[in-house]
């Protein structure tokens, strides 16, 4: 009985021991370190992160850092880390907290294998808290390599002060040819290396003779290898320079004459918008596509050109003999007003007198009011969306609407005019629509036809129906008129005489 007592007691013991809390327990906390980059060149940085985690809320930690100074040197600066020569001392206040990261900075100044290597330990006590210490190591390696000077010799642009380089520029490409009038003097060459510690000899700016001109462009690259751009410039005598203008003016798809003055077709017309009654579509001029505004109505063709600054824009058509003509015309609303000339013959309301109308450098018959009040007015025939009416411009606000006084006989103008129009038939009107206006007309075509079918097979199938209930009907009626022959003629063989003669008629 005693022996179990004390057995007891024993373990009772035991288990108090174990609960009561050690005054200073030591335990394991964590330590990573982590890299910017794993491997890097002689004279760039890597970063490097100490996180120290810790099972209680640390007030201070501190470690040591042991790296490998032949290839690695410190970059940070801070006063919590003491580079004593041999390690880096650290100490940084957790305030309390359970986990820090550290940042470290270091350069490589030599190839080789940049080893770091930590252990760290953590502190928890304070003013009314239990004393618990933790530690952690951790170690990580950053290879170092030597910078391997580059061999790149190629250029990435060459740019001249005048002129353009022939064929254009590419890296693997190493002579070109300029071609210069005879006016220009001077040259500025400059260019650009591909590889940043590559050197470029031969750039700068140099007098031209007459005739042709050589430039060597030297490209060296760190590794010592060279090659050499040549660029041969010829510079035109006065005959030559003429003589390559004329040509180049002839071969200009874009350009036109007017009145003297250069103007300049536009390739990509979409810019400008498609007004109401109008699709885009292009034409070849010199090998060239030029954009055109196409009226859907078959009417106009017309081109956008502008003068050398690439201002005084307006409507053009050409004959297809490289001739153009400007087209006097006001965009308003999503639409464009062609103005036309005026009949010889019409008579017009006495509130309106003759007039021109100024814009862009054309002068454009009209008619205006009468009343000085009214002087911002213009009144033009003009061809839209297919039609061809009267319209009033105000000047002033840019906009125009129908005018309908100007003609004392307004019925008999406007007739004469719509005599005019050109009568197209319903298949040219259906090849001028666009393909989803097509698709739309066959669509409703093809139902229209298929609805006409039906009603022609409904037809023919009651047609059919009435002729047998006819032909029934005259069956019936011939089988009952049959019968009644059959009795009638039974009826008098029954009632023969002896003689063997029928009797009189009696009603039948």
């Amino acid at each position: 009985m005693k022996k179990a007592v004390c057995a007891f007691l024993t373990v009772i013991l035991a288990l108090c021991l174990l609960t009561v809390p050690a005054s200073a327990a030591v335990y394991k906390d964590s330590l990573q370190i982590s890299l910017s980059k794993k491997e890097i060149t002689v004279g760039s940085y890597v970063n490097v992160t100490l996180t120290y985690t810790a099972k209680y809320q640390m007030t201070v930690v501190t470690g040591q850092l042991k790296y490998n100074r032949a290839v690695l040197q410190l970059a940070s600066e801070s006063n919590n880390y003491n580079d004593t020569g041999s390690l880096i001392n650290i100490a940084e206040d957790f305030n309390r907290a359970n986990s820090r990261s550290i940042q470290l900075k270091f350069k490589a100044i030599a190839a080789g294998e940049g080893s770091l290597s930590c252990s760290m330990q953590g502190f928890s006590g304070g003013a009314g808290a239990d004393d618990n210490e933790g530690s952690a190591s951790a170690g990580v390696t950053v290879n170092v390599v030597e910078v391997k000077p580059s061999s790149n010799t190629n250029l990435s642009s060459i740019k001249l002060s005048e002129g353009t380089l022939e064929p254009a520029f590419r890296q693997g490409t190493t002579n070109y040819t300029v071609l210069l009038k005879n006016s220009v003097e001077k040259i500025t060459v400059s260019a650009n290396a591909v590889a940043g510690d590559s050197t470029v000899d031969g750039l700068g700016t140099f007098d031209l003779a007459v005739g042709e001109n050589k430039y060597a462009i030297t490209v060296k690259a760190a590794s010592g290898d060279k090659k050499t751009y040549t660029i041969t410039v010829k510079r035109m005598t006065e005959e030559e320079t003429r003589e390559a203008e004329i040509k180049e003016r002839e071969n200009n798809p874009l350009l036109f004459v007017e009145n003297g003055v250069d103007r300049y077709l536009v390739a990509d017309i979409s810019a400008i918008g498609v007004p109401d009654g109008y699709r885009l579509s292009s034409v070849q001029r010199k090998d060239t596509e030029i954009g055109v505004l196409e009226d859907i109505y078959g009417k106009y063709k017309l081109f956008w050109a502008t003068d050398s600054n690439n201002a005084d824009g307006a409507f053009y058509t050409s004959d297809g003999d490289d001739n153009f003509t400007r087209v006097n015309s006001i965009l308003s609303g999503g639409k464009i007003y062609i103005i036309e000339p005026f009949d010889e013959d019409i008579t017009v309301n006495e509130m309106f007198v003759p007039g021109k109308y100024e814009a862009g450098g054309a002068s454009v018959d009209c008619y205006k009011y009468a009343d000085e009040k009214l002087s911002d007015f213009y009144v033009f025939y003009c061809y839209v969306n297919g039609e061809y009416g009267y319209y009033i411009f105000d000047a002033a606000q840019n906009t125009i609407q129908r005018e309908p006084l100007l003609l004392a006989d307004t019925a008999v103008a406007l007739s004469s005019k719509e005599e005019k129009t050109e009568e197209k038939s319903l298949v040219d009107r259906f090849l001028e629509l666009d393909n989803s206006r097509k698709a739309v007309v066959l669509l409703f075509a093809f139902a229209a036809l298929l609805v006409l079918v039906l009603i022609i097979m409904l037809f023919v199938t009651l047609l059919k129906r009435a002729g047998r209930n006819s032909g029934m009907r005259e069956e019936t009626d011939i089988s009952r008129f049959q019968d009644e022959n059959e009795y009638i003629d039974i009826g008098m063989l029954t009632e023969k005489s002896a003689d063997g003669n029928k009797p009189e008629n009696d009603g039948f």
